[in-house]
């Protein structure tokens, strides 16, 4: 019988407060989702996210002086365009790299060609969840690094607005081998899975074999055959 008054108070609840408290929880919701959606696509800070670049141009230019260029895609996550500043390269496993490389120009395109429009480094943004692509420069004299035919461990680094330290955007290899030219300017392929012109050349090298070898063959099988003439003899 204790429970009683627990039922009587339960027949206040008609239909009609049960509507309007569903409606209330429904407005509640959809305001709650109106304030969610207007944050996420106009007001949320995303991160700024490169990708390692599959292609590169290289000056290696002796001991005195390196000059490399990256076509860097960056993507921004979040709704609020984000703001990059400054830009420089790092050799972190390679102690002759004492100072990191500075971004000395920009580019519209990757391979170094004659008459090419050079941009001096200039503050850029990257708007809300879209992607844009930079051809960068870094490089400078004296610093004391001659790149040799192996792999590298690369680092690039963006100094952001509302950033007071550069923060490392990518971490990737730089493939050595792929460098033909001491003094010439070039773009080379930095793909992982790419050959290199001397692997190539060794590449090229098998294949002609097995095709010398298939010839001969070819011909010892033409000779020792008797034509059908002989066989009836």
């Amino acid at each position: 019988m204790h429970y009683l008054p627990i039922a009587r108070g339960l027949d206040i609840w008609t239909p009609t407060l049960w509507i309007s408290l569903a409606s209330g929880i429904v407005a509640l919701c959809a305001l709650a989702f109106t304030i969610f959606s207007s944050w996420w696509l106009y007001f949320r800070h995303g991160k700024l996210k490169a990708y390692e670049p599959h292609s590169f141009a290289c000056y290696p230019g002796g001991s005195t002086a390196l000059i490399l260029r990256f076509p860097i895609v960056l993507f921004n996550s979040g709704a609020k365009p984000i703001v990059v500043q400054d830009l420089c390269l790092k050799f972190p496993d390679e102690p002759d790299s004492i100072f990191p490389f500075p971004w000395t120009a920009s580019f519209t395109t990757l391979a170094p060609t004659p008459g090419q429009i050079r941009s001096l480094p200039g503050v850029f943004a990257v708007r809300g969840f879209e992607a844009s692509q930079h051809f960068i420069e870094f490089g400078a004299p004296f610093l004391g690094l001659k790149l040799q035919p192996i792999d590298y461990r690369i680092q690039i680094a963006a100094k952001l607005a509302d950033k007071n330290e550069m923060k490392i955007l990518l971490d990737f290899t730089l493939r050595g081998d792929r460098i033909t030219s001491d003094d010439q300017y070039l773009a080379y392929s930095n793909a992982p899975n790419e050959l290199t012109d001397e692997e190539n050349k060794k590449a090229d090298l098998v294949v002609k074999g097995l095709r010398e070898q298939l010839k001969f063959r070819e011909q010892y099988r033409k000779q020792t055959e008797k034509p059908d003439s002989l066989n009836e003899l």
